[in-house]
């Protein structure tokens, strides 16, 4: 079971193995049939679990769908769904409330880092780095492939928005990339000497 105590993260007896990362529910957002907005934690081992982890610190929900270890998982700002990314080279667009899988996107390479677009005239726009040295761009709305951010030498590792139309990248080559968005060009670089 996953819970915090005094702002630790612990795992305990039901879930074993190994715990990639973790991903925060939006607090604000009512959740589960209209229930008062509590804080929720997504956490994978494999398989993703929704925990309560303010009242009875027990998995509210389940999410079966990839067939390998998930690597990632992003929540939109509303809340109502969440992406995933696997080893399984594939990025699933998840409906939080009902484990429903709204749209899957396939890859060649793994897919490692995903992030919505924050601001909230494009909550359909998503980022995706993989191992294929690229940023993918995709839009929800169509589940088309808008853009491919390409300059990395490397497994794309983070991806994270500093303003809405600039994100910064991070990869094995050692380099932070700086993005404009919409622009597949570096605008700045930082690596090491």
């Amino acid at each position: 079971m996953l819970y915090s105590q005094e702002g630790g993260l612990f795992l305990g007896q039901q879930q074993q193995g190994r715990l990639p990362s973790c991903a925060v529910f939006p607090q604000s957002r009512p959740f589960l049939h209209g229930r008062n907005p509590r804080r929720y934690i997504i956490c994978y081992v494999g398989r993703m679990h929704l925990f309560d982890i303010v009242k009875n610190k027990s998995c509210a929900h389940s999410y079966f769908g990839h067939t390998k270890a998930v690597r990632d998982v992003q929540f939109a700002h509303s809340g109502k769904n969440f992406l995933s990314c696997g080893f399984d080279n594939r990025v699933l667009n998840w409906d939080t409330e009902y484990g429903k899988v709204n749209a899957t996107f396939n890859l060649k390479r793994i897919p490692f880092t995903l992030k919505y677009h924050p601001s909230e005239y494009n909550p359909h726009i998503f980022l995706c780095g993989s191992s294929s040295r690229k940023i993918y761009q995709f839009d929800l709305r169509t589940g088309a492939k808008t853009m491919e951010y390409n300059q990395h030498l490397g497994t794309v590792n983070t991806l994270t928005f500093i303003e809405e139309n600039k994100f910064v990248s991070s990869s094995d080559d050692k380099k932070l990339f700086i993005w404009e968005y919409g622009v597949p060009v570096v605008t700045r670089h930082v690596s090491e000497p």
